[in-house]
């Protein structure tokens, strides 16, 4: 039952195909014998198709570890958006050279076209979302979105959020040295997404809980990270941080103290950045 919970749209439409291809090979509608070399062709373009896919997934791999820490990369194979069309590419080899082996014959021609397209449309599907992972700022938004999927599915837990909260500010700091301020207002802007759904459902007020303490604590880190860097960041992090102060409005409290409570941190994080920009040497 856990298996079939985790199965989502994409791996229905794959074991559809798989199972057209099967039906058509056991119905055996076309029984005229077919020259084992032409599906092996196929399989030979599906082998090609999967080099492709395989040389793409591994380049992104390598940019993702040299260029975030370690803690994105392993956020990104969680996703597992080359999982499917990877799967379903070796599955479609092995299928086509096994049923051409035992039967060639023409149906099993037949059935190695439908795998055929199968590749080529799972291609046109996750080919560009794995070229925007090598993008900044679209990955920032695709772990934002698969983030607030997961609070609905796991619950808005604070174990959840600090989970969510380690790459999206890997992702808002690494913008910020980079000097990307697309990149930093989208992180903070889905981490607001997701503090906001995080207070609604869990939280009568805002102080003093430990798991929002701990995110404040890393975006506090932000405005000292931009100082010296340039002064077209310090717009981006302060849009942010504007942006959580929205999600939390209305859960603070006149008995906390101002190290407690949010609202208190996020106007001292916006008077450092205003100190900063005033400061800066650009």
């Amino acid at each position: 039952m856990r298996l079939i919970r985790r199965l989502n749209r994409g791996h229905l439409i794959t074991a559809a195909w798989f199972a057209g291809a099967a039906l058509i090979e056991w119905a055996n509608p076309l029984p005229l014998a077919l020259e084992l070399g032409a599906i092996a062709a196929i399989a030979g373009l599906i082998v090609v198709i999967l080099s492709v896919t395989a040389s793409v997934v591994l380049l992104l791999n390598q940019h993702l570890s040299e260029r975030y820490p370690r803690v994105l990369l392993l956020e990104v194979r969680k996703l597992g958006p080359w999982t499917r069309p990877l799967l379903g590419q070796a599955l479609a080899v092995v299928f086509i050279i096994t049923a051409g082996i035992f039967e060639p014959a023409r149906s099993t021609g037949l059935a190695a076209l439908v795998l055929l397209v199968m590749v080529l449309v799972q291609i046109g599907e996750n080919f560009n979302r794995l070229l925007d992972l090598f993008d900044a700022s679209k990955l920032t938004t695709l772990i934002g979105d698969e983030w607030v999927k997961q609070f609905d599915r796991r619950g808005a837990t604070a174990a959840n959020l600090e989970s969510a909260s380690d790459p999206l500010l890997s992702l808002a700091e690494s913008g910020a040295i980079a000097n990307d301020p697309t990149v930093v207002r989208a992180a903070l802007e889905s981490l607001a997404t997701l503090v906001g759904i995080y207070v609604q459902r869990n939280l009568t007020g805002t102080w003093g809980d430990s798991a929002l303490q701990q995110t404040l604590n890393r975006i506090s880190d932000l405005p000292a990270r931009t100082a010296g860097l340039a002064v077209t960041v310090l717009p981006s992090v302060a849009d942010g941080i504007g942006t959580i102060g929205l999600a939390t409005a209305g859960r603070s409290s006149p008995f906390a103290s101002d190290s407690d409570d949010v609202t208190p941190r996020l106007m001292r994080m916006l008077r450092d950045i205003a100190v900063a920009t005033a400061n800066h040497p650009n």
